[in-house]
């Protein structure tokens, strides 16, 4: 959990609304450990100060379509949400999944990099995690989620979770 998030008593919109799970390697059978990326076959690099401006791949298992049972996409672009409570690292994506979604990752150019190579200036990193989402709206009417974009206090919890063992990142 960020120390924003904490300091904020969690209000909604949230520059830092985020947290880390570290995973440990499993060994089964005897046999050497095997990490997550091993055994689900993809990973995704975190970036920060990449939300703002930009279109994101929004992947979750929204309880409103297939019971939660199956991952879907949403494809959106940006609206910063300007509140006291969120300065300036708070943002609202376009979608209509709801409840179930939360903690799904935000990816800036998603896809295969062998087919889909992006070009220009700025963000150029494949499958790069740039926010999660945080919270969506119980009116089915306003089809938003948000998200707080991965910032420098980001930066420094991961930079502590990498530290913390070797291979973790």
């Amino acid at each position: 959990m960020s120390a924003t998030w904490n300091n904020t008593g969690g209000a909604l919109p949230n520059n830092g609304d985020f947290g880390l799970i570290v995973l440990h390697d499993q060994s089964f059978s005897g046999a050497a450990p095997v990490s997550v990326k091993t055994k689900v076959g993809a990973s995704f690099t975190a970036v920060t100060n990449n939300l703002a401006n930009t279109h994101v791949t929004i992947l979750g298992y929204p309880c409103n379509f297939n019971s939660c049972n199956i991952l879907q996409r949403n494809d959106s672009s940006d609206h910063r949400v300007g509140s006291t409570a969120a300065g300036n690292n708070a943002f609202e994506y376009g979608s209509d999944m709801a409840g179930g979604s939360s903690g799904g990752p935000w990816v800036q150019n998603f896809g295969d990099p062998l087919s889909a190579t992006p070009t220009g200036v700025r963000n150029l990193t494949r499958n790069a995690v740039v926010g999660v989402t945080s919270y969506g709206f119980t009116d089915p009417n306003v089809e938003i989620l948000g998200a707080s974009g991965f910032n420098a206090e980001f930066a420094a919890m991961l930079s502590a979770a990498c530290a913390n063992a070797t291979g973790n990142c």
